[in-house]
């Protein structure tokens, strides 16, 4: 397409150089992996109108500190973004870089991993709940994973619907909880709670839209196994129940099912 200046205004990510395009296809993935999280936040606006995307003085409302910051927003609760200029002045508490587990504090002068194209931190002390990217959301069955970045006590949720109605208005859903306590130098508990409520599906009669459903939609299936990983120096070790559990290590976190 051409502007009316003669300059192309390019949409398609094919029609970027290959590096640009690299990086757009990254942030897809990216967006499709935390699509759990932002789920969540999206049925947290519904409840409560509080956005997505949080300008930094709607989140730190009792300073003027970020009435000017326009290279920063909140993505939810625990997720910060850079943009732009990545001399980022952080807010108050340790961020862990996304891509390199790298922990952040203050003012900094950011350095963009190669092929990333922005700036990613986790508020340390978060628990995060993601999913194995697909290719489109009722491909299959999820693959959830939990990303747990110990440093204080707290919580995440996940929340479940059928993705395609409006029964979540009267209580349609399944919430996930995952929290840490008794968070310690050396030591913090885990928690997992059993996915609590229900929803139901629709089958697709055909033709009747209000009552069924064209296409059909699947209802609240078992739960499945759910792959922790905590992002902390290894552990020396891994209780669940009172009982050892094996789990592996790549240098950044610990794995285990």
């Amino acid at each position: 397409l051409h502007s009316s200046n003669t300059d192309y205004v390019r949409k398609e990510p094919w029609c970027y150089e290959e590096k640009t395009e690299c990086i757009m296809k990254e942030w897809l993935r990216l967006r499709h992996n935390l699509f759990p999280y932002i789920y969540t936040m999206a049925h947290k606006a519904s409840k409560t109108g509080l956005p997505i995307l949080r300008p930094l003085p709607l989140v730190y409302e009792d300073t003027d500190r970020f009435d000017d910051v326009h290279n920063m927003y909140m993505l939810g609760d625990n997720l910060l973004v850079g943009v732009f200029d990545m001399h980022l002045d952080l807010p108050e508490g340790v961020w862990i870089d996304f891509f390199t587990g790298k922990e952040y504090s203050g003012v900094v002068d950011y350095e963009i991993p190669e092929g990333r194209g922005g700036a990613l931190f986790v508020r340390k002390g978060s628990v995060i709940f993601t999913m194995q990217p697909q290719n489109y959301l009722l491909e299959k069955e999820h693959d959830y994973e939990i990303l747990v970045y110990p440093g204080a006590d707290c919580s995440g949720s996940m929340v479940e619907d059928d993705g395609w109605t409006f029964d979540y208005e009267d209580g349609k859903i399944a919430t996930t909880t995952a929290y840490i306590e008794n968070s310690a130098e050396d030591s913090f508990d885990f928690v997992l709670e059993q996915r609590k409520g229900e929803y139901s599906g629709r089958v697709n009669n055909g033709h009747d839209i209000i009552n069924n459903s064209i296409p059909k939609v699947p209802g609240m299936m078992p739960g499945r196994d759910i792959t922790v990983k905590i992002f902390s120096a290894e552990p020396k070790e891994i209780l669940i129940n009172g009982e050892k559990q094996s789990f592996s290590f790549d240098g950044r976190c610990a794995s285990f099912v």
